[in-house]
């Protein structure tokens, strides 16, 4: 019920005769309250959804069990400089870092032989504009999942942590560098 409202698909009245005279009215109403609110129920949920995966920091991709990309959120473009249909379209494999050729071959066959369990990973990706950014993430395969049917990655941009921790090993190190050469005295 919409409030104290039914919503109706259809209403039809007939006349009942009987010899010359109309004797009564024969009605039929459709009573459709139900369909509208569940149907109402799963348009706010799928709007939620959309709000919560659009407005996410990190990005999910969806592949399919080649390994194409058939889903890319917004976040994206944040990270590697391309819109979600650029991902789709264009890119059928995110261009891993020479130095880690077999990376994402061996993760997708790790998936490919464990559904349902996440796997996290760090790599290093190129962005549109040339330059290589750090990303970590999960991804799970649920091409068995008949909502998904397809293997999940969730994932951000953790380069600005990579750097911190490669500045802060190369102080470490000139610092034990300079403990030796002090320890000489």
């Amino acid at each position: 019920v919409f409030g104290d409202y039914h919503a109706f698909q259809s209403f039809s009245i007939n006349p009942i005769i009987e010899g010359d005279y109309v004797a009564g009215l024969s009605c039929f109403v459709w009573d459709v309250t139900e369909q509208r609110q569940a149907a109402l129920k799963v348009a706010k949920s799928e709007a939620r959804f959309r709000a919560l995966i659009e407005n996410n920091y990190d990005a999910i991709t969806v592949r399919d069990a080649g390994g194409r990309l058939m889903y890319a959120s917004p976040s994206i473009y944040r990270i590697l400089g391309v819109s979600p249909d650029e991902v789709v379209e264009e890119i059928s494999q995110l261009p891993v870092h020479p130095e880690n050729p077999g990376l994402m071959k061996e993760l997708y066959k790790e998936l490919l032989q464990n559904p349902e369990v996440p796997h996290p990973f760090a790599a290093r990706i190129k962005h549109k504009q040339g330059q290589y950014v750090w990303v970590e993430g999960v991804m799970t395969n649920m091409l068995h999942n008949d909502s998904v049917k397809g293997i999940v990655t969730n994932m951000r941009d953790v380069t600005e942590r990579k750097e911190s921790e490669r500045q802060r090993e190369k102080i470490t190190l000139d610092l034990v560098e300079r403990n030796k050469n002090l320890e000489q005295y």
